[in-house]
């Protein structure tokens, strides 16, 4: 069973939709928004969408249930809350580990739109970056 089939079990198929949606929307900017915080003026305006970003995902995955989501969205969040305090520019470790989350979700998103079984989450995630800001 696919993990949107498992899903409609308990939600209902029109908030799954809307959820596949905005998903999809907010993933087609996510990596250009990422790219955004080498720049040092748009760096406070990128980090701070990507945290929107992380939080709305958070949020949907938690009331549909999707734990390796909701989890890594959470990381994600948490990590974006230390960079939020920074100027900025982003080191080149920061952008490459949110790179790699944003990978990360357009796997899970296929998984979803496909009806398949999760993929598993990158390991590399959980090594969050130590240097946030270019020196």
């Amino acid at each position: 069973m696919g993990i949107t089939t498992q899903i409609q079990e308990e939600i209902d198929y029109e908030i799954i939709d809307e959820f596949i949606q905005h998903f999809g929307m907010m993933l087609d900017t996510l990596e250009s928004v990422i790219i955004s915080l080498e720049q040092e003026n748009r760096y406070k305006q990128a980090i701070n969408e990507i945290f929107r970003v992380m939080h709305n995902l958070k949020s949907a995955s938690s009331y549909l249930k999707i734990e390796p989501m909701r989890k890594m969205c959470e990381l994600v969040e948490e990590t974006i809350s230390v960079a939020r305090e920074l100027e900025g520019p982003a080191s080149a470790e920061l952008m490459d580990w949110l790179l790699l989350a944003s990978d990360q979700l357009k796997n899970w998103y296929d998984d979803i739109v496909n009806d398949n079984k999760l993929s598993p989450t990158n390991k590399k995630i959980i090594r969050i970056p130590l240097e946030m800001e270019k020196k």
